[in-house]
């Protein structure tokens, strides 16, 4: 009976310490699910778990929760794209107008719940970023984790720029603080001058070239194919990412931008949408 005291107490341990990463990654399901409400947001509070320090089992039911959030968030993603679509696009198909209050209100709500899914990809994708340090039986789930945070980060801020970026009632409006969920002023154009970095499609570029090569040359059975579930997220993002890079508006944003940055002003150059108010 004494030899089975520790024995107990280790899997009690054991249970707790797996009780606490079970609420842990259930809370991050929660923040996904609930990003579309008007609960309170800290958004300079990103903390991403250094998942290095966890156990075999403890990663695996995190990517596998992760892989989940990831779907919700895809989710969430296309509901804001349809409203982006109604409150931005219909505006933009009329003469420019000063926006009234119904348009202001909407279009900052757009902003807040377009945030909560930069919040949640933003702590996923740090968290995967050094999967190269895990345990080589985890490496390419965490990769395909930490590239499609990324991927649907930076397809996801290339369609909200290139609706709104250098039209002037949007950048105004969008960069006014809201206290009430943290949001400091300014934030929009932190977020445009990262998103417009021509660093970053490269990346994206490289790492789509890794994720084909780890299909074509993971091992598996005879006649099987290696399958995930975000799978046809990574390529529909990245056919969204490319298909608006190769748009002329985009073509007229960049230019703005590395005009800006050559004089290290950060102000409109070209007019892209004239009579703006």
């Amino acid at each position: 009976m004494k030899e089975l005291i520790p024995l107990l107490s280790d899997i009690n341990s054991d249970k707790n310490m797996r009780f606490r990463f079970f609420i842990h990654q259930f809370c991050a399901v929660i923040l996904a699910v609930f990003s579309l409400t008007g609960c309170d947001r800290n958004y300079s509070n990103i903390n991403p778990i250094d998942i290095s320090n966890l156990t075999d089992a403890e990663l695996s039911e995190k990517i596998e929760s992760d892989v989940q959030i990831l779907k919700i968030v895809e989710q969430n993603l296309l509901r804001i794209q349809d409203r982006k679509k109604h409150y931005f696009y219909a505006f933009q198909s009329k003469k420019p107008v000063l926006l009234d209050h119904i348009q202001r209100q909407e279009i900052r709500a757009i902003w807040i719940q377009y945030l909560d899914q930069l919040f949640v990809l933003t702590k996923l994708m740090l968290e995967y970023l050094n999967y190269q340090e895990l345990n080589p039986s985890f490496q390419n789930d965490a990769f395909i984790i930490g590239f499609s945070s990324n991927l649907m980060l930076v397809s996801s801020g290339l369609d909200f720029i290139e609706r709104t970026a250098f039209i002037a009632p949007f950048e105004v409006l969008l960069d006014e603080p809201i206290p009430e969920f943290n949001i400091p002023r300014g934030l929009y154009t932190k977020f445009k001058w990262q998103i417009l970095n021509l660093n970053e499609y490269f990346n994206i570029d490289d790492d789509y070239q890794k994720y084909t090569i780890l299909i074509r040359e993971s091992p598996v059975g005879p006649g099987q194919q290696i399958t995930s579930p975000l799978f046809p997220l990574i390529e529909s993002h990245y056919a969204q990412s490319r298909k608006i890079l190769k748009s002329k508006r985009m073509s007229l944003i960049f230019a703005n931008y590395l005009e800006s940055i050559k004089d290290h002003s950060l102000k409109m150059v070209f007019p892209i949408q004239k009579g703006v108010a």
